[in-house]
């Protein structure tokens, strides 16, 4: 897990400089396993099940975000204008790459 102690604002800054399609990918994995740390035994746990389960949810509402560009009701201001920063910046180096890279293979 990126972030062991289930914040969202951790992980936030560990994928930051991550391209759109990892960004999106290390998020689902994320969620993944801290829906999956709600489940394991209390004794091998550090943080209580509503603290990872809450986690969880930020994280599903990021991956909307990214995806969608939908904003969760939840989310508040100040964290929906860094991720759209954030998606706008991706979103472009995306379709650049993905631009030189059918530049490229037209050349061909």
């Amino acid at each position: 897990m990126i972030s062991q102690s289930c914040d969202f604002d951790e992980f936030f800054e560990r994928v930051r400089d991550r391209d759109y399609l990892e960004g999106i990918y290390l998020a689902d994995q994320e969620a993944t396993e801290a829906e999956r740390l709600r489940y394991r035994l209390r004794t091998t746990r550090l943080d209580p099940p509503e603290a990872c389960a809450g986690y969880a949810d930020a994280l599903k509402g990021f991956i909307r975000f990214m995806r969608y560009g939908v904003k969760s009701p939840s989310m508040e201001d100040t964290v929906h204008e860094g991720l759209l920063a954030f998606r706008e910046a991706a979103l472009e180096n995306y379709v650049e790459s993905a631009e030189s890279v059918r530049e490229s293979g037209d050349k061909k």
